[in-house]
């Protein structure tokens, strides 16, 4: 049982990594990017989700503590 319970440890501190981090330099990097256009709504809602995230890193750390 340890194998499984491993990999969705890591999976899940990958998965916040990303979300409190990596999606919010993306955010910059698309700003200056789109040239007036509207980004995809599956890029906004990333995104979004990125922010909720960064600014309830309580609700992460809940969040994250419930899946495991």
């Amino acid at each position: 049982m340890f194998y499984p319970v491993a990999v969705v440890f890591i999976a899940s501190g990958v998965m916040a990594w990303m979300i409190l981090l990596v999606i919010p330099r993306f955010k910059e990097v698309f700003s200056g990017m789109t040239g007036g256009q509207a980004l995809l709504a599956i890029t906004t809602l990333i995104l979004n989700i990125g922010d909720i995230a960064q600014h309830n890193e309580t609700l992460v750390a809940i969040a994250m503590t419930a899946i495991i």
